[in-house]
């Protein structure tokens, strides 16, 4: 499931009665307030960590199911000073400290080709392969070193979890 659920009231893309094992948020990170935020691709407005706290609330308790794990990916930006990370792992920390969203990861920004498709592939692999949240962060590590791809393109990853690692259980199991 991606981003649109945040912005509507209706029903996410999902299935009906199918649950949501993984949510990606992709966009922009700007500074807000003295935190962070995310502005989404196409859109002029600027997400905060309780937004996505309280979207994911209303979806579980519509879906009667536990949070999902969030994955956070922050596109790198033209004009961008190099505060992206630092804005992106705020954002995430932030969300995390919230207390519901038992488990976020945070990728990006990872520069990739001008249509990104790379990145669509780093992070298609990474949750298509990975079986918990761990699993899924150190598949986006080695997504790029299995293709050769040294520098700014290589995925920063951050995990934060409430959960500790050998009591995760697997994406699909809900």
């Amino acid at each position: 499931m991606t981003e649109n659920f945040l912005l509507s009231d209706a029903d996410p893309e999902a299935g009906p009665g199918s649950a949501v094992d993984v949510i990606l948020l992709h966009g922009e990170m700007r500074p807000f307030d003295r935190g962070a935020a995310l502005r989404l691709p196409g859109s002029a407005r600027s997400i905060r960590p309780e937004d996505v706290d309280q979207a994911v609330r209303r979806l579980c308790e519509r879906r009667r199911q536990p949070p999902p794990l969030l994955v956070l990916d922050a596109l790198p930006q033209d004009t961008a000073d190099g505060r992206e990370s630092q804005l992106r792992d705020l954002f995430a920390y932030q969300l995390h400290l919230l207390g519901y969203v038992p488990a976020v990861l945070a990728s990006g920004p990872v520069r990739s080709d001008p249509d990104g498709t790379w990145r669509a592939a780093a992070l298609g692999h990474a949750i298509g392969f990975g079986r918990t949240a761990e699993q899924v962060a150190e598949r986006l590590r080695q997504f790029a070193s299995d293709h050769g791809v040294v520098g700014p393109a290589v995925a920063r990853v951050r995990l934060l979890s409430h959960i500790p690692k050998e009591e995760m259980f697997g994406l699909g199991l809900l």
